[in-house]
């Protein structure tokens, strides 16, 4: 598959539609010129705007009458000229979480995660640069890649992991996701250095700290941060350790309500409850013949389409998993296993 990257510069003074419409015209003049180069192929789009922005993608498949496939990226860090880039043997994921730290500062029960019961510890840059180039082997492009943890300002090197994750995802949309606690104690170059790479913040407040959200968006503002706010109030348990279903039924329901892989240590999870399961079970020593399968980036014989097959395929753990099953408010852990199990 032959791929056009079209890039086009923002005018400050014109509008969003003023500026598609130009992107469009531009994007079709190129696939003309084209036409007598390439024949018989067909092309996946991208338009990336050097400031920030996005397009109806019913607008753009208009627009690109018959081209097979398109995908839009909201930002771009750099310029670059419009080039044509062989793609024979990568795709792109929609969604992708890394957890830059396992443990938190905020103690919340029930934690999906289950950072209550992690001890400190972190991600080092080199195995997350080692981890993502080779992810990028076969993953050109990531819709949206999340820096989860814990809480991911508790790493001493955010900013080179942010500035790694830029360089080899350039276009994609990345972001933080955090409680917001330690949000008003960063360093000007923190925010600068995220501001610069165009990574977002996005905030998960919970009630012990909703009262301090005005303060998080006054701060994002004044830096110019793109963010997003969820007010999170419930949280599920989901695990039954001697009850099971069928696999295939239970990643279905899953799948209807979440899409969350994860990447931990080179091995790619159908979702970061099963990437982080092993600390469930050592902290209660419980007693299992089996961990999450995962997927192993650096075997040599997996492809994409691999990649993408096995996401959507349950891991035999899954035949634990009875999702949202039930529910309670936001409280402190007191570290006990029924916070999590059934």
């Amino acid at each position: 598959m032959n791929e056009i990257l079209a890039i086009f510069s923002k005018n400050k003074r014109s509008n969003l539609a003023e500026f598609s419409e130009n992107a469009f015209q531009k994007l079709r003049e190129k696939l003309t010129e084209m036409t007598n180069e390439i024949s018989d192929t067909f092309y996946r789009v991208i338009v990336a705007p050097i400031t920030q922005g996005h397009y109806p993608i019913n607008k753009f498949d208009e627009h690109t009458t018959g081209l097979k496939g398109c995908y839009i990226s909201r930002y771009f860090n750099s310029i670059y000229r419009q080039r044509k880039i062989s793609t024979t043997k990568a795709t792109s994921l929609k969604y992708l979480e890394i957890h830059l730290v396992d443990h938190c500062n905020l103690n919340c029960k029930g934690c999906g995660h289950f950072s209550p019961l992690s001890k400190p510890n972190f991600i080092t840059t080199e195995e997350f640069k080692n981890d993502l180039l080779q992810l990028k082997q076969n993953i050109i492009y990531i819709t949206q890649l999340r820096l989860m943890g814990g809480e991911p300002f508790l790493h001493p090197k955010l900013r080179t992991l942010l500035k790694i994750a830029r360089k080899i995802y350039p276009s994609d949309k990345i972001a933080i996701v955090t409680n917001g606690i330690l949000l008003l104690k960063q360093k000007k170059k923190v925010l600068k250095t995220i501001k610069k790479l165009h990574v977002e913040i996005h905030i998960t407040t919970y009630p012990v700290f909703e009262q301090q959200t005005d303060k998080y968006i006054e701060l994002l503002k004044r830096f110019n941060i793109t963010y997003e706010i969820e007010h999170t109030n419930t949280f599920y348990k989901h695990i039954n350790l001697t009850k099971k279903q069928d696999p295939c039924t239970a990643i279905s329901k899953c799948r209807k309500q979440n899409y969350c892989p994860a990447l931990k240590h080179g091995i790619l999870f159908q979702c970061s409850g099963l990437a982080n399961m092993h600390i469930l079970v050592d902290y209660f020593t419980l007693e299992t013949n089996q961990l999450p399968l995962g997927l192993d980036i650096y075997d040599g014989s997996i492809d994409a389409e691999k990649i993408l097959h096995f996401l959507d395929s349950p891991d035999p753990l899954c035949s634990h998993c009875f999702y949202a099953a039930e529910s309670f408010n936001w409280d402190r852990s007191k570290n006990n296993l029924n916070e999590w199990v059934l």
